[in-house]
């Protein structure tokens, strides 16, 4: 577990590692967190931000994309986040050759398996030369509230 994420929570850690891609990669990103501070229990803050990781690493490698846009949204039931950019997308297709398709598969199995072990939801949409969204949502139960 990062420490920042340990010592200061989702959301400062998030922030950071936003601010370090954007650094690194040169890719406009804009972080929104909405729905207070509260700390969700290290699976819950572990999982989504092992998701951002991934996500960022998938938009690095593959997605040739100049923004970025990342929202955590936190209500009294559920953490939802969102990550939007505007690279090339791709299409889920028979067009897209078996490797393609397998290495996609390969590098999301672990988030969509995060997610669910969590009672969560995992999404990706993408749209060929207009980006893709990855949505994960996740319910908070009620003794995750709590720092």
């Amino acid at each position: 577990m990062p420490s920042v994420l340990e010592d200061f929570g989702l959301i400062p850690a998030v922030q950071l590692l936003c601010e370090q891609f954007s650094r690194q990669t040169g890719i406009q990103f804009n972080f929104l967190p909405h729905g207070g501070d509260d700390r969700f229990g290290a699976d819950l803050e572990i999982s989504i931000y092992r998701i951002v990781q991934e996500a960022l690493t998938n938009i690095q490698k593959h997605a040739s994309a100049t923004s970025v846009e990342l929202q955590i949204i936190a209500s009294a039931n559920s953490v939802r986040m969102t990550v939007e950019d505007n690279g090339k997308g791709f299409a889920a297709t028979k067009n897209s050759t078996a490797a393609k398709r397998q290495e996609r598969n390969r590098n999301w199995q672990a988030c969509r398996e995060r997610t669910s072990l969590l009672g969560g939801t995992f999404t990706i949409e993408s749209v060929l030369q207009h980006g893709t969204l990855l949505c994960v949502e996740i319910p908070i139960k009620k003794k995750e509230s709590k720092p």
